[in-house]
């Protein structure tokens, strides 16, 4: 057996990201059904914008809006109208949504995960019931 031993180049040091100083970021993730939750994380928001100084406002939807919660239609109806004045909004796809799409073109394999994953409670906010 032979061994071999490699070399890489270092590592350059990390260099620090940052926001301009007149925006503010915010990051909501993993509502998972719960609108009434999100919509509150909205009105938080909301309040906070008001009371800061900066020019613009990012809000980013980190994903995984369905499943699992009692209300994953308005959860996704919040995602894609926020009730947030004066945000850029920046909606991104978590795995829920990925095994959805999925599934939606043809990956069947993908729903099943989905349904094994709080898929059921979605799908039964949207007025559709599953036969075992």
């Amino acid at each position: 057996m032979t061994i071999h031993r490699l070399s890489c180049p270092p590592v350059p040091a990390a260099t620090t990201a940052r926001t301009p100083a007149d925006t503010v970021v915010y990051a909501v993730g993993d509502v998972h059904g719960r609108a009434d939750l999100l919509g509150e994380m909205h009105a938080a928001i909301d309040a906070d914008r008001a009371g800061r100084r900066a020019a613009r406002g990012v809000l980013v939807h980190l994903g995984d809006y369905l499943s699992r919660g009692p209300d994953s239609r308005r959860a996704v109806e919040l995602v894609m109208h926020p009730s947030v004045a004066g945000v850029q909004i920046v909606n991104l796809k978590g795995n829920h949504e990925d095994l959805v799409l999925r599934f939606l073109d043809g990956e069947l394999s993908a729903g099943i995960d989905w349904l094994d994953y709080g898929g059921t409670a979605a799908l039964a906010d949207y007025g559709i019931t599953l036969a075992d």
